[in-house]
């Protein structure tokens, strides 16, 4: 699980990396998020019997949950 949060909070990190935007906020805000969306994620898609613990789809899911978070702050939050 904790290897799926630092999955999460990589994502996010590119992403704001790549993807700045004109928000003054630091990088520590996106990157729980994306580490908290990546738990989330694939807390779910197993929960679901999607797929077993660290099955290529559970990492693709972390990075999904984590771009999903950051999306709903995106919106909501600005």
């Amino acid at each position: 699980m904790t290897a799926h949060a630092v999955c999460g909070a990589l994502a996010a990190l590119a992403a704001r990396l790549l993807l700045p935007g004109h928000s003054p906020e630091s990088y520590l805000l996106p990157i729980a998020l994306g580490a908290a969306g990546g738990i989330a994620a694939d807390w779910l898609g197993r929960r679901a019997h999607l797929y077993l613990p660290n099955q290529p789809a559970s990492w693709a899911m972390s990075v999904l949950g984590s771009m999903a978070f950051l999306l709903v702050y995106g919106v909501i939050g600005h």
